[in-house]
């Protein structure tokens, strides 16, 4: 099988509500207007309390230039503000949910872990397995509770795992694929970018037919589990909105279907 790219929807975009962008909506509608993108969820980072304003400072869905533009939010499963911004407000408040899995690092998520009352096992050889069991519970549990409020949840580029450390990269893939057929099995869309594809480069060495591969599989398995894969480009400067160089990756020929965001909005 090969590998097209299908733009029409971007799901994962960056503005000047995100701490790491400056794009403003109108450069970004008319970035997805020259590609022919209907459709935009900006799905602006909350990181910390701190950025709630900036959030809430938002205007409102709107079409700019004809392109129609979802003010969502991407939430940090490494925090515990993710539980906690769900529970201030509905989809119309959120809009789409992305959770992103910013690095499985055991190290890292187990705080948040404690905070929300999860215990930590003890560091050893059990430790990463454990990890994986923590991380998909509490992935679950955030999942839920976006999806209760009558947002769209996305799983938000999980191969981001890969790039903390090589030396677990066999737990990491078992991360990856458990993380989207969970997220498949609770009705949540799986986002499939090319965060990995960018940092070895576009040759055709035998890594990098190594991560086609899992990509390929993970995609015919979230099909499998009646998942669906959206795209999303990550863009956080106005000019990368649908670029190929960072849109999701399909398997040609699967006819995933890219239902409209605005209806899943409306229920």
């Amino acid at each position: 099988m090969s590998f097209v790219t299908l733009p029409p929807i971007d799901c994962h975009v960056h503005s000047k509500y995100s701490p790491d962008s400056e794009s403003e909506l109108e450069d970004i509608a008319k970035t997805a207007l020259s590609r022919e993108i209907a459709q935009v969820a900006v799905v602006d980072h909350l990181y910390s309390p701190e950025h709630l304003p900036r959030l809430f400072s938002r205007p409102a869905n709107q079409k700019i230039y004809g392109v129609t533009l979802l003010m969502g939010v991407e939430l940090s499963l490494e925090t515990n503000i993710a539980i906690k911004a769900l529970e201030t407000g509905g989809a119309e408040k959120w809009g789409p949910v992305s959770g992103a899995v910013h690095g499985f690092a055991p190290w890292k998520l187990y705080p948040a872990f404690n905070e929300q009352g999860y215990s930590e096992p003890a560091f050893g050889a059990s430790c990463r397995a454990a990890g994986l069991t923590l991380l998909l519970e509490y992935y679950v549990d955030v999942s839920t509770r976006a999806m209760r409020t009558g947002a769209m949840d996305i799983l938000t580029h999980p191969f981001d795992i890969f790039i903390y450390g090589s030396l677990f990269s066999n737990l990491f893939i078992a991360a990856a694929e458990e993380l989207a057929f969970t997220a498949a099995f609770c009705g949540v869309a799986v986002e499939l970018n090319e965060h990995i594809m960018r940092l070895i480069g576009n040759s055709e060495t035998a890594d990098s037919a190594k991560w086609r591969g899992i990509y390929q599989r993970l995609a015919l398995s979230v099909i499998a589990r009646g998942g669906r894969l959206v795209m999303g480009s990550d863009a956080h400067h106005a000019r990368d909105v649908g670029d190929v160089r960072c849109a999701t990756m399909f398997v040609k020929d699967l006819g995933v279907p890219l239902a409209s965001l605005e209806e899943k909005l409306k229920g």
